[in-house]
């Protein structure tokens, strides 16, 4: 394996690739938010314990003593001490017993008002009930401690307790809620951001060069599939194709120069059979091979082949009716001819050879001389054959394939699969007899803000039933070129 490269662009920051994969996991970061705020609220509400603190102002003085300031050194003397006698054993006992509660629940402290000599009394309480009975004992009883350590203080009660009506603080499980979810939504957005950041993906098209060990085919930008506003409200997905007039003129441009480098590469090594596979599901590989196919067929006799029997898309792409039509597992397996199997759709101009039947033993179908003969026989009579195959994490096929054509195309989807991956498919791919091309960056995206129904593209496998449908498989007859190769396969048994 050859080693990934180190020039990882480091310090470079894709501010648009961040973006897309904060938007992308959209639905986790609200999820996982919400759970947070409730959790908080539940917590929350079951940890509230409500205090309530009702007060008493008491007048401070001296025995035998009338000066202003005499009293106020008094009063913040006391203010020093109170808290402490009031807090002492014996008064808590007395207060308790007489205030029908428990002495852990008699909390009282005290303050003076600054520059005079009045002491404000504070007690705090679990009910207002007991704050007032807590604070009307205190008063009662105050002297037991108080006369036999300051003897020489006077304490004159000039505003009395209330019951308090309110606790201190008010339960706010709405404001606890908002928070968090905020807070948990912040912290969501920077952890995808960074993870983004520090993935080692291919987020740009100037990290193809930097990171991979190929060269750089061509750049396919997204394409909408959502054509009309009545298919967005009604999520109607259709193929993005070159043939469909509502494309975009540089979807359709990229194609062509596609095709161009395909046609020159083709001309100066004598290439006429082509594999297009990808490292992970979902980058989009029948979507290329598919359009290259009907690119090359705007100039050129062409067959496509769909050799992904694990899960063939390609008749979902184009919107083929495929239930009564021969696939290439039939094929495989010598049921049916090569020429039963072959149709030509005038409609796209285009020889195919697809159908929509799974083989769990795919790898050991392709593996054969049977398969090497369809390639070579389709590529004898036409002019170019593409192959769309598995992908190369999932099964040996591509690489099996491979050694049986031509040429290859790997198809990488942007910040999709991992550059170290992407490398290893390289190697495999380069290892074989085939030619690597070099590779498409698939579903590039220019927007930094892309809108919320633009999320997956291309490289979908299923969802393709709402697809616009394509009549006219005609022209039968045209498949009589490949029955040559019936002919021989019988004469070689």
């Amino acid at each position: 394996m050859s080693e990934v490269k180190e020039n990882k662009s480091k310090g470079s920051i894709d501010i648009a690739s961040m973006v897309r994969a904060v938007i992308k996991q959209w639905w986790v970061i609200l999820i996982i938010s919400a759970i947070a705020a409730m959790c908080s609220a539940i917590i929350v509400t079951e940890k509230y314990a409500p205090t309530y603190t009702t007060s008493a102002t008491f007048f401070v003085s001296t025995k035998n003593s009338s000066g202003v300031y005499s009293n106020f050194t008094t009063a913040t003397s006391l203010a020093d001490v109170f808290s402490v006698v009031l807090n002492s054993k014996v008064l808590k006992e007395q207060v308790a017993k007489e205030a029908g509660v428990s002495s852990g629940d008699v909390t009282i402290n005290s303050s003076v008002v600054p520059e005079t000599n009045l002491l404000v009394l504070n007690v705090k309480a679990a009910s207002p009930r007991k704050a007032y009975l807590i604070m009307d004992s205190v008063i009662k009883n105050h002297s037991i401690v108080t006369d036999e350590i300051m003897g020489n203080a006077i304490l004159d009660v000039i505003s009395y307790p209330s019951v308090p009506r309110r606790p201190d603080t008010m339960l706010d499980a709405t404001g606890t809620m908002k928070s968090a979810f905020t807070y948990s939504a912040v912290l969501l957005v920077a952890l995808f951001a960074l993870l983004s950041f520090f993935r080692d993906d291919i987020k740009n098209e100037g990290e193809v060069d930097k990171k991979l060990d190929t060269t750089l085919l061509t750049t396919v930008y997204h394409e909408n599939k959502y054509k009309t506003l009545r298919s967005r409200l009604h999520k109607v997905k259709r193929s993005v194709l070159i043939t469909d007039p509502t494309t975009s003129f540089a979807f359709l441009e990229t194609y062509r120069k596609l095709r161009t480098k395909i046609e020159y590469q083709a001309k100066k090594e004598d290439i006429k059979s082509i594999i297009v596979t990808s490292v992970m599901e979902n980058e989009g590989k029948s979507t290329v091979a598919a359009n290259l196919a009907l690119a090359l067929a705007q100039k050129h006799r062409v067959l496509l082949i769909d050799a992904d029997l694990r899960k063939p898309a390609i008749y979902k792409v184009l919107g083929q009716d495929v239930k009564d039509k021969i696939g290439l597992v039939e094929v495989l397996k010598e049921k049916k001819g090569l020429g039963e199997a072959v149709y030509f759709d005038r409609t796209f101009n285009l020889y195919l050879l697809i159908g929509s039947k799974l083989a769990a033993n795919s790898s050991e179908l392709v593996a054969t001389d049977h398969m090497r003969r369809i390639i070579k026989s389709a590529s004898d009579q036409l002019d170019f054959v593409v192959i769309d195959t598995p992908p190369l994490s999932c099964a040996s096929d591509a690489e099996t394939l491979s050694d049986m054509v031509d040429a290859s195309v790997l198809v990488v989807q942007q910040s999709r699969a991992v550059a170290r991956d992407i490398n290893d498919g390289i190697d495999a791919l380069s290892s074989s007899s085939a030619k690597l091309l070099g590779c498409v960056y698939n579903n590039a995206r220019k927007r930094v803000f892309p809108t919320a129904y633009v999320k997956r593209i291309y490289g979908e496998y299923s969802e393709y039933d709402n697809y616009r449908k394509y009549g006219e498989y005609g022209n039968y007859a045209r498949r009589k070129e490949l029955s040559a190769y019936d002919r021989h396969s019988g004469e070689s048994d």
